[in-house]
C-alpha cells in the first residue's frame, strides 16, 4: 500500500508486483484461556530483495479471543503480528479473523 502512493515504485502495478509474497509457515499454538501465543517458521517463495534475499521468515503473533460467539463455535480475535527475516524484521501488524471452535 505505501508503495503504489508513494514515490518509490514507478507505478502501481510495479507496487503490487513488489509487494506480492508466497510463504508457507509450520506453525505452534500456545492458548491461555483467551489469549493465543503462535510461533511460526516457514520459506518465502517471492522473495523481497529488500530483506537481503534470505528466504527463511518466521513470525510471532499474539491474539486475544473474543468471549463471545457470533455463531456457532466461531468467535472473533484481534492480535499483532511480528515478522522477521533472520535479523532484520519486516513488519509489525494488527490481526482480526475469526477462530472455529470445536
Amino acid at each position: 500500500y505505501f508503495a503504489s502512493y508513494s514515490e518509490t515504485r514507478v507505478n502501481k502495478k510495479a507496487a503490487s508486483t513488489d509487494g506480492l509474497r508466497v510463504n508457507s509457515y509450520l506453525a505452534h499454538q500456545w492458548l491461555f484461556g483467551n489469549i493465543g501465543l503462535t510461533f511460526r517458521t516457514g520459506y518465502e517463495f517471492k522473495r523481497n530483495n529488500n530483506l537481503d534475499g534470505y528466504p527463511i521468515a518466521t513470525k510471532l503473533d499474539l491474539c486475544y479471543v473474543m468471549p463471545f460467539q457470533l455463531i456457532s463455535h466461531v468467535r472473533p480475535y484481534l492480535g499483532f503480528s511480528l515478522k522477521a527475516h533472520l535479523d532484520t524484521a519486516e513488519y509489525i501488524g494488527i490481526m482480526t479473523g475469526l477462530r472455529f471452535h470445536k
